[in-house]
Formats: C-alpha cells, sequence, structure tokens
C-alpha cells in the first residue's frame, strides 16, 4: 500500500474557462478541474469525489464526451521544462486512466471539445494553436495555427457525406473577432480525414470579441456570445446573420443550450436563460451570482435540468434551471490559500485556512464534510501568512508582520505582537508542553517566543546565516527543540537556552528549499515537509529515512501543510487555491521497515 494517498480537495479558483463539466449519464456527477487535478464531484455529498491525477500544472480546460467514455483535459504550460509545452490528458472516465497524452500545444489549452459521436478531439492553446486528433488512434489529425486565441470549439452533429460510411464532420471556433469553420471529409486516396477550413461571412461592420459559442436546441442556428454583452445568431444552412440583441452589461461570457432553453453567463454575474426558436429569442428568466461566470454546463433527468456555474469568485453554484433558483453553493476564495492549521481541543474536526484576502475560515474535516463553519473576514488586512490553533486561542500572522490572538468563542481580536516588524510571519506553533507559550518565524529571520498569559515576548533568535525561514516546528522528543526550514533547504534546531542554533542540516541542498515543515503532532514519529518542486515529504525522525513523497502531481506551490492530530492526515494549501486532504498510513509504513529488518 502507498502510504500517502489523495483523499479529498475543497475549492475552486474560477481562474480559468471550461473547467466545469457535467457527467452526461450521471446526473449528480460533475467534473471540476481543480489545481492539478479533475475532481469527480457528487453534487449531493461534498466529501464523495474521485480523482484524475496526471497534469503538473494547474487544469485549464476540461471537457467530457457526449456518451461518457472520454474526459480530455488540458493545463498550463508546464514549469518543468525549457518548452512550456501544455499537455492534453484523454481518461477513460470508467477505468479513471489515461488512455492518451496529446503534446504541442504551449503556454496552456483554453478549450478541448468532443465531436458528438466521440471520434474526434479538438483543442486550442494560448499560443493560437488548434489541433485535432483522432480518438480511435489518438494521431494528430490537422495543426492549424491562428492569428489569435480560439477561447471555444463547438462541433457540428455529425452529416451524410461523399462516402455514405464516413459522414462529414463540421467544426466551429471564435477566434478573437472572427468566427473559423473546419470541414472533415474522408479521403479514400489517403485513407484519413482531411480538414479544409470553410469561409464563415459575418456583417460588414459587426466587430466583435467573440467568446464563446453553441447551437441552438433544434441545431440549425450557431449562437455566438461576445465581449460587449451581444448575443449573435447565424443560421448553420446558410451562414446568414440572423439577429443580434444585448444581454449582459459586463459581456456575455459563456453560452450553453440544453432541452428547450439557451443559458448564458455574464460578466456581470448574471446567468439569463433565453426561450425561443430560429431568430426570435428572448429573454425569460435570469438570476444573479457572485463573480463573473466562467464556466456553464448542465445536466438533465427525466424531470428537470440542472445548471452548473463556476465563477471568478472561486464560487461553483448549482441552479434549477426551471425555476432559476440555486439549489447549493460551494464557496471557495479567489485568492490564494497561504495557511492551514486543525483546530486543537475539540471534538469537532475542524480544518482552518488563511488566505491572502485577509480571511481565515474553518471548515467542517468529518468524513461528509467540507462546509464552511465559521469565518474572521479580515484578520490581518494585508493578508495572513500563517496561524494555529492552541487550546486558549487562535493565532494568525500576517503577511506585513504581526502576531494576532483570536477568542475561541467570539472570534474577536485579543490582543497583537508586533515584533516582526513588515516581514510575513512564515511560522506560528503553540508550545507542545505549555500552552500558554507560543512561537512563531517569521522572513526576518528571527524566532520568537511569546507567554500568553503575561502577553509579552520571553525569548528571541535570528539566524543571520543562509536563507529565510519559512516554517517552524517542534519535536516531540529529545528536548522538545524547535525546528525551522528554509529556503536554502536547511533544517535548523534551536534550544530556547541558546542564542544561536544547536545543528543544522541541509536535506535538499539550495536548489531545492523548503516551504513548510511539521512534526506528527500524536506520536512525534514523523515530519512533513514541503518543497519548491510542489512535492510533501514524510521523515521517519527516528532513522532519518524518507518514508513517502506525495505524487508531484497534487500541487500548485504549497503554501502550508498541517497533521491532522490523529495523524491519519496531512492537509495542504497553495497557489491552485485549493485545500487538499491526503491520507497517511503510518502501519503501512511500520509494515515496510519491519520487512527491511527481517
Amino acid at each position: 500500500m502507498d502510504p500517502v494517498e489523495l483523499e479529498h480537495v475543497i475549492g475552486f479558483s474560477g481562474d480559468h474557462a471550461n473547467v466545469v463539466c457535467c457527467h452526461p449519464r450521471d446526473p449528480r456527477c460533475v467534473l471540476v478541474g481543480m489545481g492539478r487535478n479533475v475532481v469527480l464531484q457528487n453534487l449531493d455529498d461534498d466529501h464523495d469525489q474521485k480523482f484524475l491525477q496526471g497534469h503538473d500544472e494547474a487544469v485549464s480546460a476540461v471537457a467530457v464526451s457526449a456518451n461518457g467514455t472520454f474526459v480530455a483535459s488540458g493545463q498550463e504550460g508546464s514549469k518543468r521544462s525549457a518548452v512550456p509545452e501544455a499537455e492534453i490528458i484523454v481518461w477513460d472516465l470508467a477505468q479513471q486512466v489515461d488512455v492518451y497524452r496529446l503534446r504541442g500545444i504551449r503556454g496552456g489549452v483554453r478549450s478541448v471539445g468532443f465531436s458528438s459521436d466521440e471520434m474526434f478531439l479538438a483543442g486550442s492553446g494560448m499560443d493560437g494553436s488548434l489541433f485535432i486528433w483522432d480518438m480511435q488512434t489518438g494521431e494528430l489529425l490537422a495543426n492549424m495555427s491562428t492569428n489569435n486565441v480560439t477561447t471555444s470549439l463547438k462541433w457540428d452533429v455529425p452529416r451524410p457525406g461523399d462516402n455514405p460510411r464516413r459522414p462529414e464532420y463540421l467544426l466551429y471556433a471564435t477566434v478573437g473577432h472572427q468566427v473559423m469553420s473546419f470541414r472533415l471529409r474522408y479521403s479514400v486516396a489517403s485513407m484519413q480525414y482531411q480538414v479544409q477550413e470553410e469561409p464563415f461571412r459575418l456583417p460588414a461592420g459587426l466587430v466583435r470579441e467573440y467568446m464563446d459559442c453553441t447551437l441552438s436546441p433544434c441545431g440549425e442556428m450557431l449562437m455566438l456570445c461576445t465581449s460587449v454583452g451581444d448575443v449573435n445568431v447565424y443560421q448553420i444552412s446558410s451562414q446568414v446573420y440572423r439577429a443580434s440583441f444585448p444581454l449582459c452589461s459586463g459581456g456575455a461570457q459563456t453560452i450553453h443550450s440544453e432541452g428547450p432553453f439557451v443559458f448564458v453567463g455574464g460578466g456581470d454575474g448574471t446567468i439569463k436563460r433565453l426561450v425561443g426558436q430560429g431568430a426570435d429569442w428572448r429573454l425569460d428568466n435570469e438570476i444573479s451570482v457572485q463573480g463573473s461566470v466562467s464556466s456553464l454546463t448542465s445536466s438533465r433527468d427525466e424531470h428537470s435540468i440542472t445548471l452548473v456555474a463556476g465563477t471568478t469568485s472561486g464560487n461553483v453554484y448549482t441552479i434549477d434551471a426551471n425555476t432559476m433558483a440555486v439549489v447549493r453553493e460551494i464557496k471557495s476564495e479567489s485568492q490564494g490559500l497561504v495557511a492551514v492549521a486543525f483546530k486543537r481541543g475539540s471534538s469537532v474536526d475542524e480544518v482552518l485556512a488563511g488566505f491572502e484576502s485577509g480571511a481565515v475560515r474553518a471548515f467542517d474535516a468529518r468524513k461528509g464534510g467540507g462546509r464552511q463553519v465559521w469565518e474572521i473576514a479580515v484578520a490581518h488586512r494585508d493578508g495572513v501568512s500563517s496561524l494555529c490553533s492552541t487550546h486558549l486561542f487562535y493565532a494568525t500572522g500576517g503577511l506585513r508582520g504581526g502576531v494576532r490572538l483570536w477568542s475561541r468563542t467570539s472570534k474577536s481580536q485579543l490582543f497583537e505582537f508586533s515584533d516582526h516588524i513588515s516581514r510575513p510571519v512564515t511560522g506560528l506553533l503553540p508550545d507542545v508542553k505549555q500552552a500558554h507559550l507560543l512561537h512563531s518565524c517569521g522572513a526576518d529571520k528571527c524566532v520568537f517566543t511569546y507567554d500568553l498569559k503575561k502577553e509579552r515576548r520571553m525569548v528571541q533568535h535570528q539566524w543571520r546565516d543562509g536563507g529565510v525561514l519559512t516554517a517552524l516546528t517542534q519535536r516531540l522528543d529529545s528536548e522538545n527543540e524547535l525546528l525551522t526550514a528554509g529556503t536554502d533547504g536547511c533544517l535548523l534546531t534551536w534550544d530556547c537556552d541558546v542564542e544561536h542554533p544547536v545543528s543544522q542540516v541541509q536535506v535538499h541542498g539550495q536548489a531545492l528549499g523548503f516551504s513548510c515543515v511539521q512534526v506528527s503532532p500524536l506520536t512525534g514519529h514523523f515530519v512533513a515537509a514541503s518543497s519548491t518542486d510542489a512535492r510533501v515529504r514524510i521523515w521517519d525522525l527516528a532513522t532519518g529515512a524518507l518514508v513517502a513523497t506525495t505524487p508531484g502531481n497534487g500541487f500548485v506551490g504549497i503554501s502550508a501543510i498541517s497533521w491532522s492530530p490523529d495523524e491519519k492526515q496531512i492537509v495542504a494549501v497553495g497557489e491552485d487555491k485549493c485545500i487538499t486532504v491526503w491520507n497517511f498510513y503510518a502501519d503501512a509504513v511500520l509494515q515496510t521497515n519491519e520487512e527491511k529488518h527481517k
């Protein structure tokens, strides 16, 4: 058994369009790009998740095929290679394994889309490229370069062609101020499909930036939304402009057709429902949500249609399409998570999270949890950089210095220490033996110990060599020394009675610094640390042996980690604006150690 296993992800950044899509066969399942993972989320149960893991950067586009056979996920350009290649992975959804890894796009994948019969996949990049692959073989069918970023791709239904056994396909692409169409015809001479661009006539003088497109419910009209808030309607058979009507003051960002309706998501946070036919459409109903609507998808069963919308504020909304009422809202944070901790001294398992916005929030970490429990809206005006929970208080550190203590009951501020002047407080830690002592470290290379009863600083250390101190933890054995990690890849051991570090160990080397570190809180047998390669490593403190490493595709820039009080889980947060929970199986480690010593 692998000692670490991904258990749960909380958070949706809203940074990318086209990263939310509903499962075509399971109306309660939605696929969401969260960090480097594609999460299969049960809409009825926040904790019921499955994961598609394989990307080394944040997922930037997701699409599922019409029958639910395949999922395609594209990513941002890789920062691990000289060429910022952005891979598209095609997954077998039933088996949850990758089928193809498609390369060629650079700088980031903007959009992906399957043909309705799952024969072809189209993908576009931030570099202006447009690719089409054959899903029977994974072979590249066409590679085209456009003069702008292709923001959306829409396949028309296959139609009979010259070859009775090989239908023709039409692909529409919105590219800046133009709409492009590509026809796929089977060539007997080459024994494969050939791609040919066909003209798409736009009205003279109508200059719009096209954001997304969809087919009308009957399939006879192509409907496009624009950055100025218009929806333009074109007749596919003649490619004649038929109608244009304004809808969204903040620009129409995404458009989606389902059942008898067409839905438009706006930059002003509105989702509008249109009804009609041909070129005659009218606004039927609407709803307002928080943030610009970046992703819009739907599922349906025999009785109802459910909309799922993702917004730039980091929220995901489930909406009853018949009443246009919000059924459920999953709140996230549009700014980065920079701190995480478990609540101490409570029968309720709560994960505390700090944000660059200055907020501190608590989430239910029990099975079936994930919901927000409470919030301090502005703990630090310039942003939270670290936090912890003591048996007496909540403690938070700010990005501009300052350690603040908060009441566990009222969540009101009690007092503040201002020793880390204008530099981030990078670590906060309640003493493992004396609950009234609190330790901190900062980017100023200082380590302080505070007496919370006397409300004053007791001990000060300063590291004058090496890198910036990024994290702080404490051993449960030996003399309960403090451990600090730094950007130079060093672990320093501090004794409260000695001015300078009593030991210094360079674990990685200067090329791979630490971002956070923590000793396991129950037994103290293990220490977990995250590095600049976005992995969490776990060592056995007694032997110094590395016992577990998370996959490199698990995180995007780890800001903080925390053990659960029972040592069975590790929680991490980072630049992907997600809270990620990993299971840790200590028994598997102990069993492996026993086998090695036999």
